[in-house]
């Protein structure tokens, strides 16, 4: 009988509902992982980034962020390239937002 394997998961599945963003990850992950998302973020939305600090609170939050709307979407990141995906899209967002706030 063969056993068939099951397929490894891209960088997003179906969301159960019970990742934690930091507790999943850790502490210091969460860090490189918020300073890579928000130093992209700025790439994508000014052209440079917004310093070391700004960026992985900017990164820290839009992981939170991210994860909030991709949830609400059905998905989840499963893998480290998926948080990073993840943060940076929640890092755009709240780039947006304040820019519409302080406009």
């Amino acid at each position: 009988m063969n056993a068939r394997k099951a397929p490894t998961p891209g960088p997003f599945a179906i969301c159960n509902g019970n990742e934690h963003y930091i507790r999943d990850m850790g502490i210091l992950w969460s860090l490189i992982v918020g300073g890579v998302a928000g130093w992209l973020a700025g790439q994508f939305m000014k052209g440079s980034g917004y310093g070391f600090v700004v960026n992985i609170l900017l990164g820290l939050v839009g992981g939170f962020v991210g994860g909030w709307v991709f949830g609400l979407l059905g998905l989840d990141a499963t893998n480290t390239i998926g948080r990073i995906i993840c943060a940076t899209a929640g890092a755009v967002l709240i780039i947006v937002v304040a820019r519409a706030i302080r406009r």
